[in-house]
């Protein structure tokens, strides 16, 4: 039998990041995993991962609204002032269902990349895309340099350009990430 920790990590997914607070009032900047075009709705709950547990906050009532297609400004109940706010930042951000249920996305999907040339930033490593894996709240490519295949997010903090007509991206993976595939 799943415990509620397990039941709450298999109906959510990970939307973002909370990265800086927004003004005055304990608002919370959430930097998404991919871009949004559109808020369709935002649920009334998310969970916010501490010390690697899902803790539910309720949000509070018409505090959702888009900077751009990647930053969400949000207001939590109990969260009332810059300190209380600055405990959160750093922290991952859950909604419960599916990306598509409360977002609208034009943006391309990681899935369609498959064949791209890649080139590795910090070490100028060519590569191409080999793959997908549609990883719940956190999708990845998987991208072959020489021979072996290593797991990438797909986010901003590692592609950093992609050029759909072009079928080429440029990535900039950590060297740690590197030596896990060792």
């Amino acid at each position: 039998m799943e415990n509620i920790t397990e039941q709450i990590r298999s109906s959510t997914f990970e939307a973002g990041i909370l990265i800086k607070n927004q003004g005055f009032g304990g608002k919370l900047v959430l930097r998404l995993h991919q871009p949004a075009d559109e808020i369709l709705n935002f649920p009334e709950w998310i969970f916010v991962r501490i010390w690697g547990q899902p803790v539910p906050f309720q949000v509070a009532e018409e505090s959702v609204y888009q900077k751009d297609n990647r930053h969400l400004v949000i207001g939590l109940l109990g969260i009332s002032d810059q300190d209380s706010a600055r405990q959160l930042i750093g922290k991952a951000c859950s909604l419960v269902g599916t990306w598509s249920e409360w977002f609208v996305s034009e943006s391309p999907v990681p899935g369609t990349w498959t064949g791209a040339n890649v080139l590795e930033i910090n070490t100028g490593q060519p590569g191409k895309v080999t793959g997908f894996q549609n990883i719940k709240g956190n999708p990845v490519i998987e991208i072959e340099f020489n021979g072996k295949a290593i797991l990438v997010p797909f986010n901003p903090e590692y592609i950093l350009e992609a050029d759909e007509k072009g079928n080429k991206m440029v990535v900039k993976i950590p060297p740690e990430l590197f030596s896990i595939y060792d």
